[in-house]
């Protein structure tokens, strides 16, 4: 009778033990393994969303004109499929010119490796395209009349850096609910390759251009110097869900004396970026 009321307790303990192991808000309630070595090994991107947006309120219009400049962009993948959709707009006085962007493409890795050691290793690859119109808005042109940019461009992306857990930093947080991810190399090769058609003014005559060119940029950083805080929303069975917010605000003001006349413009601007992953391994 003691050793079954002995092992009641043991089990009673541990279920008081075990729920406490639950950070995320989708977490199990009774996880088996660690966190850490839920976090190790190598995860595949299932999906992402990231939304954007960008504000500058002291644009330089010219003339001792100021406006603004403001972005929004929404960055996804699902599987293999990449997407983005983003919408500049310059105001400048009561006149506003607003840009869009629509790219398409194809994600063939994107992967990211946890080791226990605290170090990580990432890798993508993708192709994007985009067809630019340079006939928009442009007046007076033949009907029928074609002057476009096919452009696809095939990035290669090699990342890597240190993780580790963080404590608990705010109210809403727990102990071991966030990781830092510090980027320490950050490396990208891009290949364009931009395909022109032009009719001449629907003149009957269409002539097609190419042109390739390739871009190579490497950085490199210290420890916490380039940090990004991972929130563990979900770890449990081979999968992974985060989300990643950023935001920051600019403000400073320029003065310039030429000629004995000072002039100073106010600069101030916001910036946002939340991202939301889902990776399994």
């Amino acid at each position: 009778m003691k050793k079954i009321q002995k092992s009641l307790l043991v089990l009673l303990a541990a279920a008081a033990v075990l729920p406490a192991c639950k950070k995320g808000a989708e977490d199990p309630g009774m996880p088996f393994s660690s966190r850490k070595a839920r976090v190790e090994g190598t995860w595949n991107i299932v999906d992402l969303k990231t939304v954007t947006t960008n504000n500058d309120n002291s644009f330089n219009c010219g003339n001792n004109v100021v406006g603004t400049n403001k972005s929004t962009g929404t960055e996804t993948i699902s599987a293999t499929t990449y997407g983005y959709t983003g919408s500049n707009t310059v105001t400048c006085g009561a006149t506003s010119v607003i840009t869009n962007q629509t790219l398409t493409g194809t994600v063939s890795k994107y992967s990211i490796t946890f080791d226990k050691a605290g170090t990580w290793t990432a890798e993508m690859n993708y192709v994007t395209k985009e067809t630019i119109d340079n006939l928009a808005g442009v007046q007076g042109m033949p009907a029928g009349s074609v002057d476009k940019d096919d452009i696809t461009k095939t990035y290669t992306v090699k990342t890597s850096g240190v993780w580790n857990f963080l404590g608990k930093i705010q109210d809403d947080t727990k102990n071991k609910e966030e990781i830092s991810v510090s980027t320490l190399s950050d490396d990208w090769t891009v290949a364009t390759s931009s395909v022109n058609t032009d009719n001449q003014g629907n003149s009957g005559t269409t002539t097609t251009t190419t042109t390739t060119s390739n871009w190579t940029n490497k950085n490199t950083a210290q420890v916490n110097e380039m940090v990004s805080i991972w929130k563990l929303v979900r770890l449990h069975n081979k999968e992974m869900k985060v989300i990643r917010s950023d935001k920051g605000t600019s403000t400073g003001t320029n003065s310039q004396t030429q000629g004995g006349v000072t002039v100073s413009q106010t600069s101030n601007g916001d910036d946002s970026s939340e991202t939301t992953m889902t990776w399994a391994q």
